[in-house]
């Protein structure tokens, strides 16, 4: 029912645009593909633009702006944004970034209203998606630190029952239609719409080749996601508060996503169960977005190395520890992936410079000028 409520709209539009052309009206023809590209588009629009104002509670500027570009460019976002806008990442993507704004808001201004708005997030995501609904964790935790937090935001929930109230009423409002539907179509009020293959089960995830598969493996197609995941760690010093809700969040998300039976999800591009879970690795990154830090320094470091050694005597070397001492790949012939890697780092080595040095050096001029923002 999420995809069918947040698409409506634009059906309808794409129906009406049939019309005044004299296309096919099946749902299929050109006016109804550009609809959907729209819809697809507006939805991340509006996530990305829920997050920056999210994010500018604790980050800079600049640092806001390179992070909603690096998440847009750098990861599978803006392959459902454009090309595979059917599927249901957009406006799941843009959920959850309402359910990281509306919590924020719900903390700093307690009202039946905040709390309305937040549950009607919660059930849009449900709707849409049913395994993102572990996002619920993300209000729950929000500001807790450490145990006495805990038995504090409980005492909370329970002395405040028309917030929780408001929440639950604004949460079916989008999930008992679906609930409903369900039950009407097949008997029971949940179901697997997949049938019986694939299906969930949570005792036996795949997460090793989640995480690094070539296939559809997370940090294979998307390296962002590490950078965001190591930068949690720089939380406790800038937004402490959001710590341990969103690295929970994030670890349970993952767990669930690697319990799917079909770990690779089918056609798709990347990991595209993660797609929603980067409004949540947004923080991370953000958080590890330090000129002259410890990373930065890193990435220097290799950058300058990478361009300064000869690639002649990189590739030597890199034969000699790597394949000769190590016996971890092939010295040469041709076979399967291994024996591409060697090559690659050594090609990419040079050109680590213009590829990382460049667009920082852009960043830090640009991003602290005045802007249009957020």
């Amino acid at each position: 029912m999420g995809g069918a409520s947040t698409f409506g709209p634009f059906f309808a539009a794409g129906h009406v645009a049939a019309m005044v052309s004299g296309s096919r009206r099946d749902g299929f023809s050109r006016p109804y593909q550009c609809a959907a590209v729209a819809g697809s588009l507006f939805y991340g629009l509006v996530g990305l633009a829920l997050l920056g104002l999210f994010l500018r509670r604790w980050f800079e500027r600049w640092v806001v702006g390179a992070t909603l570009l690096a998440l847009t460019f750098g990861t599978n976002l803006f392959h459902y944004l454009t090309f595979d806008a059917v599927y249901s990442h957009a406006f799941s993507f843009a959920a959850i970034a309402f359910v990281l704004w509306s919590s924020v808001r719900l903390v700093e201004r307690p009202s039946w209203v905040q709390a309305l708005l937040l549950g009607l997030g919660i059930g849009l995501v449900a709707a849409s998606r049913p395994p993102n609904l572990v996002v619920v964790l993300f209000p729950l935790l929000i500001g807790v630190r450490a145990w006495a937090d805990v038995r504090a935001r409980a005492k909370a929930l329970l002395t405040h029952p028309a917030l929780l109230a408001a929440a639950v009423v604004g949460c079916l409002v989008f999930v008992l239609p679906q609930l409903l539907y369900w039950h009407n179509l097949t008997g029971p009020f949940g179901v697997n719409a997949y049938g019986s293959s694939p299906r969930l089960v949570l005792t036996h995830p795949h997460l090793v080749a989640v995480a690094f598969s070539v296939r559809k493996g997370l940090f294979f197609w998307t390296p962002l996601v590490a950078r965001g995941i190591v930068g949690l760690r720089f939380l406790r010093g800038r937004a402490r508060t959001l710590l341990l809700a969103a690295a929970l969040a994030l670890v349970v998300n993952f767990w669930v996503v690697a319990s799917w039976s079909q770990w690779w999800y089918g056609g798709s591009f990347g990991a595209r169960a993660i797609v929603e879970c980067l409004a949540r690795v947004a923080i991370g990154v953000a958080s590890a977005t330090r000129p002259g830090g410890v990373i930065d320094k890193l990435g220097k470091g290799l950058a300058l190395t990478g361009q300064s050694v000869p690639s002649f005597w990189l590739a030597l070397l890199l034969v000699l520890v790597l394949a000769v001492q190590l016996e971890w790949l092939p010295p040469f012939g041709q076979g399967g992936w291994k024996h591409l890697l060697l090559a690659a780092i050594r090609s990419g080595a040079f050109s680590l410079t213009p590829s990382t040095r460049l667009p920082r050096s852009a960043f830090c001029r640009v991003c602290p000028c005045d802007h249009p923002s957020f």
